[in-house]
């Protein structure tokens, strides 16, 4: 299943404030120490890494930290909310920019004031969840809005007892007519899109030793998890909407699971494959390494795995192989921007509000 493992340590200077996909570009979001947001773009096939020219046309300075916020990625945009304007910022990819721009937004349904937590961003519907109060959730409610119309759906008051579990959710999905919450106390609530009933699925063991919920992605609309049990045994879950209940897909083992931490840890998907960035963890968030599995393997890729897993036969493939195929062998480094290395790291907004 592991397809291949890249080290990123000439980039090394670059630091990940958000990363997420457009088309088939990873793009990711560094926010320097003078404040200034820097973007940069991946190749999927060869992982090279150039920098994008920012700018926010009509963005004020601050609403632009929205873009740290899971973003949503439909017909080659990216959608970002920002809680001070009420609206969306819409940016989209233009040779070497990315240009941000406010985007004519209906009024959302209630004032957005308060805590607000909104969908990772895997669907053309966006969802907000609104507390006035997080500790006791007296004004929690959750409403979407469909990118594609351009409506917002009506607003769903959550009762008590899915306000007090509602109230620090980390995850929200909009999947095949169900809403699914992963909620920061590793409970999983799953309702259809009316909200009208929901349903506990499970609490979640800790992930590790210091966190509580594991590394969850969305893949085909179907929802995902790297799970860690206690001997750090590292296996691959898939959620069943038949049966409601988690299903292994495959078992990694303990090497991986250093590398998959929701503490250091984005996950982007493109296609069948999945991207884990991993930084130097929670204090400093570098980029030093990238994982590629791969969820449909060809034949190709088993063999490919082989090669970049036994440092001779790699030596060789490098050697004997037209240039075509050995740029599959190692990262595409030629096209690479140095990113300086920074004086001092800094934990991010979003890292801050999940710990």
């Amino acid at each position: 299943m592991l397809l291949r493992s890249e080290d990123l340590s000439s980039i090394s200077g670059l630091t990940l404030a958000n990363v997420f996909m457009i088309d088939d570009q990873i793009v990711c979001v560094s926010n320097d120490l003078q404040g200034d947001w820097k973007m940069y773009r991946m190749d999927s096939e060869t992982f090279s890494v150039k920098e994008l020219r920012v700018n926010f046309h009509d963005v004020p300075a601050d609403c632009q930290t929205c873009i740290q916020y899971p973003v949503v990625a439909h017909n080659g945009k990216a959608y970002a909310w920002s809680v001070i304007e009420l609206k969306f910022v819409e940016g989209e990819v233009e040779g070497d920019n990315f240009h941000w721009r406010m985007m004519p937004t209906p009024d959302p349904p209630v004032e957005t004031e308060g805590w607000v937590r909104y969908s990772e961003g895997t669907t053309s519907t966006f969802t907000i969840i609104v507390s006035d109060d997080i500790f006791d959730g007296t004004q929690n409610s959750i409403f979407q809005f469909d990118l594609s119309s351009k409506i917002w759906s009506h607003r769903h008051v959550l009762s008590h007892s899915i306000r007090s579990q509602n109230a620090t959710n980390k995850y929200i999905w909009t999947l095949k007519g169900k809403v699914h919450i992963i909620t920061k106390n590793g409970m999983h609530l799953v309702s259809d899109c009316e909200m009208d009933n929901w349903t506990f699925v499970c609490k979640n063991d800790k992930s590790c030793a210091e966190c509580r919920v594991p590394k969850h992605f969305v893949q085909n609309q179907d929802l995902f998890k790297f799970y860690s049990d206690e001997s750090d045994n590292v296996a691959l879950y898939r959620f069943d909407s038949a049966s409601y209940s988690w299903i292994k897909v495959y078992g990694i083992g303990n090497r991986m699971s250093e590398y998959i931490c929701p503490c250091d840890t984005d996950v982007v998907v493109c296609g069948t494959r999945v991207f884990l960035f991993n930084s130097t963890g929670r204090d400093h968030f570098e980029l030093r390494q990238l994982r590629v599995f791969e969820l449909a393997p060809t034949l190709f890729d088993c063999a490919q795995s082989v090669v970049l897993h036994n440092d001779k036969l790699k030596k060789i493939g490098e050697q004997v192989l037209p240039r075509s195929l050995r740029s599959t062998l190692s990262r595409d480094t030629s096209g690479d921007v140095k990113i300086p290395m920074k004086v001092r790291t800094t934990l991010s907004t979003r890292q801050c509000e999940e710990h």
